[in-house]
């Protein structure tokens, strides 16, 4: 690949299984981390199906898309293929993902939301 991202109708088309999903991402997210995280944020289905189908490439891509990232994909996850993939990664890096875990999380829609008016439907001595 030459720093070309392909769409994902060519990966589905070149990806028949969770183990061939589970290689061609771990190819990725060892050439471009951040191309990969981004891949697995929006294709959550299948970040599951890897993790489920190949405990041992799914922990090979959260060595490479380093500690927080891998903090957040393991928290997508059931808590059994969770501890499936703790087994499989390194001692080191199992205890900075607990780490980034055990931080406090905010929300993203938390970020986004603002009080917005009453709708117009209220009556008029409603306050806000």
């Amino acid at each position: 690949m030459t720093g070309r991202k392909l769409p994902t109708r060519v990966v589905r088309k070149a990806v028949r299984t969770p183990r061939e999903l589970a290689r061609w991402l771990r190819a990725m997210a060892r050439r471009e981390p951040r191309e990969a995280q981004q891949y697995i944020n929006t294709h959550a289905a299948d970040w599951s199906l890897v993790a489920a189908a190949s405990p041992a490439d799914a922990a090979d891509i959260l060595e490479a898309v380093g500690e927080e990232a891998a903090g957040e994909l393991i928290a997508e996850l059931e808590p059994d293929q969770a501890a499936e993939l703790f087994e499989e990664v390194r001692d080191q890096l199992a205890a900075a993902i607990l780490g980034e875990l055990q931080k406090p999380v905010r929300s993203r829609s938390w970020r986004r939301w603002r009080p917005t008016r009453p709708p117009m439907s209220w009556p008029r001595s409603t306050r806000w």
